[in-house]
């Protein structure tokens, strides 16, 4: 695996910057829109299933999931499995 890689928002962004660099930098890999969802209020806190003015300002971030549908969950993989070994993004 490599020890940097670069990751861009589409694909046609990943064949141009890797028609311009090659695999200088790494492996090049694309995203695509969202890769992440975000969680539903009572996944983070179950008492905010009630809808209370409160909701309009938690005191903590949302948390994030995989998005689900396209091929997403493959270039999240590989993005992931990438990670694993980079040392540099």
């Amino acid at each position: 695996m490599a020890d940097q890689i670069v990751i861009t928002e589409k694909i046609s962004q990943a064949k141009d910057v890797r028609a311009a660099v090659g695999g200088r930098y790494g492996p090049i890999l694309p995203a695509e829109g969202h890769l992440f969802d975000l969680l539903e209020p009572e996944d983070v806190v179950p008492e905010w299933r009630r809808w209370t003015p409160v909701l309009l300002r938690p005191d903590c971030l949302y948390g994030t999931k995989p998005a689900s549908g396209g091929n997403k969950a493959p270039k999240l993989k590989a993005i992931r499995d990438a990670l694993r070994t980079a040392r540099r993004v």
